[in-house]
This record gives structure tokens, C-alpha cells and sequence, in this order.
């Protein structure tokens, strides 16, 4: 059904028919993560109208197969994921790629259009091969030209977990509120050339909502809204992980919500830890969650059909909150929430690879902390990585939005160029831990918290780099 993945590192799609027969036995109504072929299509359905795909942009390796699995509009409204081999594909230019029945291969480097057609429908995409190389810039070494941000102290001396850019140039930041570890600290400003700046203004808090490892920023007409992972549970160490569902709430500064205060959420079903990123471009919403068996997943639907999602009542898994510095006494419940379950939707895309528990060397990807994900015009970018006085480092994959590798996992080099960081006025220990990734108008953004307990009293600073060619 699938070509076999020989690259050790690509994420895979597992879907064989006895698993796509428990996928049919589980699902019940919902449309998630279900293949059809198109031969046997009810004849109710009438045409396809539309062929959809999270981007207009096709990437894939050379020497590799490229197998999208489109979405199917008929005319009846049914929407229907479907395999590459139910799709007609024609390429322009047989020098960069050929078309089979497994799909799409790339030839050799550049660029074509390929057309998918199924029955009349037919749809244009830029198709792009890529040697495999890092196109980002990040292994150029670290320089003053590359700093967007550096040197604030936020709310509270602790590390950031992500930041995100808007059109208008602020600037947000997400840090856990010290030893509150049951609020995370929102913090907008505008970036930061040189030097230090205290930043402890502007700041809006999210109690009770999890490990804020990933967060956007949409930018609408009545102001910022916050995409954050929400309905966290607090572990026996007091922090709290495990959101449970995606929120979308207005930024307020001064401001501090709970997950039930807040008028929108998103579901996928009964998974935990799950974050969202945002391709306004393309309209897609993405959200990461790690599956039962370990693996790594990023589903990719239509931002706009999951703003239609009309409202539902699910019950959560049960969840421990309050105690300790909350002001709140400890409880354990499981909450029955107003969602939009994306489980009503067809996904567009799907991609699986392989947890930190699986990754058994330096060399394998996952084997660093994860530390934020971005999805910016079919391409997923996916960082790892840890700060160390002895040595920081941090990678970066590529890969195309149906879960194959286009740019291999490459070091970062400003995390450890330790040397420039000092010359810059970053920090003089080395600790430079990677903490979020964004892709904006055709630039690479990457956080960075750094402490320095040698000139600066051993403060947690947030940082951002930027790089100008983000693919």
C-alpha cells in the first residue's frame, strides 16, 4: 500500500489493512485517519469538485517517492482522504520528476508542477527536490546579524518555552512562572538588539493549563488571539504537563484565565501532551501529540473547518490540579468541556516518527529534549536539543507534511558556539538551550534561553535568532 521507508530516520506511516480494519472498528462516525479508494465510491457522492492538501507546495528528496494522500471533495460535500494511487499525477518536467503508481520521485534537484487528477477535478502544485542538505542557515556560525532578539528578563527567573512574532513585530514569550508551576507567563514586548531589558510589563497568565511547550499567536481583526495547550495535570513533582485540549484565547495583559474560562477548545480524542502551530498562509492548524506506542505525531487539518466545528460536550481523563502556591485547594476531577472535536474532520495530512525512548544515540533523531515545532508551507520543522555550561546543542529536521525527511537533521550552530555567544553579550557559560521554532515571511526564527551565573547573577534570559532562508 505504502513504499517501504529504508532511511533509518523518516518518519513513518503505519497503517497496514489490519490496522486500518481497527482504525474502521474504532472510529465509529468519526472521519479521522480513514482511506478509501476512490473505484468505490457511492455513486450519491457525484464529482470531485476539489482536491485538497495541507499547501500548494510538494517537497521530497532526490531518489526519494513522494506518495500524498489527498483529500477528496465530492459534490455531496463528503470529503474523503484517499491514497496516492487513486490520483492521476503528471509532471512538467521529467528531468526534476517522474509520476508511477507509488507516487512522486525525485529526480534530481529544482523545481516542476505536477497536476493530480481524479475524474475531471485537477489540481496544480510546485513540486520541489531536495539533495537532503540544510537550506536554513543555521550552521553558519553565530554572528551579531543573526540576533532578532536577546537579553530579556521576563516575569520570572526561569527559562522560556517558546515565543511567536507577529505581523505588527511584537514579540511574545511563554515562560513557567518560577516555582508557580501552575501558571504559565505570557509576556508581550517589541525585540531587543542589543544588551539587556527587563521585561515584567504586558504579561498575562494561564493557570492550571500544562507544560506550554508550543504556542501561537493568530492575528485578528479585534486583537491576538493565543493558540496554547490547555487542561494540564500536575505530576508528583508539582508541574503540570499532559494538556488535554488545544484553547484559543483573546490576550489580555493583566489577565489571568482557566482552562474553563476560556470560550473555545479544540479535541482530538483521548490524547494528552498535545501542542498546536499555526500556517495561517495555508490555513492549517497542526497539533502535536505523542501516541500510546511511543512514536511522535503531527496531524495537520483545515483551520477553517475547525473554526466551523460546531460545539460538543466530551469528558476528559482525569486530571490533578491546585494546592501548593495555587491559592486553590488540590482536586482531581474529570471535566466535562465544550470542544470542537477535530475528530468530525477528515485530516489533510498525518506524519509519525520515532520518540526519545526509541532514539538509542546522539545521532538518532529524538534523542534531545523536544523543543518546539512549526509547519509553514508543507514542510514541518521539528527541534531538539538541551543547554549545558559544558556544552549546548541543538537540531533541526525537515519534512514534508506526509512524513518524509527532505532536510536531514542538522546541528544548529549557534547553541554551541559558546565563544560568539560571549562576544555578543548572550551569555559567557555556554548555556544556550533551543526553546522554540517559527517560520515568518521566508524567515527562520529560533529561541534561545540562556543563563550566565558569572556576570549576570545567574538569570534566565530569553533570545531569539533569525536566519533568512527558511527552506
Amino acid at each position: 500500500m505504502y513504499k517501504t521507508e529504508s532511511e533509518t530516520y523518516r518518519a513513518r506511516r503505519i497503517f497496514t489493512p489490519v490496522a486500518l480494519l481497527l482504525v474502521l472498528l474504532s472510529c465509529g462516525s468519526c472521519k479521522e485517519s480513514i482511506y478509501e479508494s476512490v473505484p468505490y465510491q457511492p455513486l450519491e457522492r457525484g464529482d470531485v469538485v476539489s482536491i485538497a492538501s495541507p499547501s500548494g507546495s510538494l517537497w521530497v528528496k532526490e531518489g526519494g517517492i513522494l506518495s500524498p494522500s489527498p483529500v477528496l471533495e465530492y459534490g455531496n460535500g463528503d470529503k474523503v482522504k484517499v491514497l496516492s494511487s487513486d490520483i492521476v499525477w503528471t509532471t512538467e518536467d521529467l528531468q526534476v520528476a517522474v509520476t508511477s503508481g507509488a507516487g512522486i520521485e525525485g529526480v534530481s534537484s529544482g523545481s516542476t508542477v505536477v497536476t493530480a487528477a481524479a475524474g475531471e477535478c485537477t489540481r496544480d502544485f510546485t513540486l520541489t527536490v531536495k539533495d537532503g542538505s540544510s537550506t536554513t542557515g543555521i550552521t553558519a556560525a553565530l554572528t551579531q546579524d543573526h540576533v532578532y532578539s536577546m537579553g530579556h528578563y521576563l516575569d520570572r527567573n526561569s527559562v522560556i518555552q517558546g515565543f511567536d512574532i507577529t505581523e505588527k513585530g511584537d514579540l511574545y514569550y511563554l515562560q513557567i512562572a518560577g516555582t508557580d508551576y501552575h501558571n504559565l507567563a505570557l509576556i508581550r514586548t517589541s525585540p531587543n538588539k542589543s544588551g539587556h531589558i527587563d521585561d515584567n510589563e504586558n504579561v498575562m497568565y494561564f493557570k492550571y493549563f500544562g507544560h506550554g511547550t508550543n504556542f501561537a499567536v493568530e492575528e485578528a481583526a479585534d486583537g491576538d488571539y493565543i493558540w496554547i495547550g490547555s487542561y494540564g495535570s500536575k505530576n508528583s513533582s508539582g508541574e503540570y504537563w499532559d494538556s488535554q485540549t488545544i484553547a484559543r484565547v483573546k490576550y489580555e495583559a493583566g489577565r489571568t484565565v482557566t482552562p474553563e474560562m476560556c470560550d473555545t477548545h479544540f479535541y482530538i480524542g483521548a490524547k494528552t501532551e498535545i501542542h498546536p502551530a499555526l500556517d495561517i498562509e495555508d490555513g492549517i492548524l497542526a497539533v502535536y501529540y505523542p501516541s500510546g506506542d511511543g512514536s511522535r505525531c503531527i496531524r495537520l487539518y483545515s483551520l477553517d473547518d475547525a473554526m466551523a466545528l460546531s460545539p460538543a460536550t466530551v469528558t476528559l481523563q482525569s486530571i490533578s490540579y491546585g494546592g501548593d502556591r495555587s491559592g486553590d485547594p488540590e482536586m482531581t476531577s474529570s471535566p466535562e468541556v465544550q470542544v470542537k472535536d477535530l475528530r468530525m474532520l477528515t485530516s489533510l495530512a498525518e506524519i509519525r516518527f520515532q520518540g526519545q525512548d526509541a532514539a538509542s544515540g546522539p545521532d538518532e533523531i529524538s534523542y534531545y529534549d523536544w523543543q518546539g515545532f512549526d509547519v509553514a508551507d508543507g514542510l514541518i520543522y521539528w527541534l531538539e536539543g538541551e543547554g549545558s555550561t559544558s556544552g549546548s546543542i541543538a537540531y533541526l529536521t525537515v519534512f514534508n507534511c506526509y512524513g518524509d525527511i527532505v532536510e536531514d537533521r542538522t546541528g544548529v550552530a549557534a547553541a554551541s558556539d559558546a565563544d560568539a555567544a560571549a562576544s555578543i553579550g548572550i551569555t559567557s557559560t555556554g548555556f544556550m538551550e533551543a526553546e522554540g521554532i517559527k517560520i515568518r515571511d521566508g524567515h527562520l526564527y529560533i529561541g534561545f534561553a540562556s543563563r550566565d551565573a558569572v556576570n549576570d547573577g545567574d538569570r534566565r534570559r530569553a533570545n531569539v535568532l533569525c536566519y533568512d532562508q527558511a527552506r
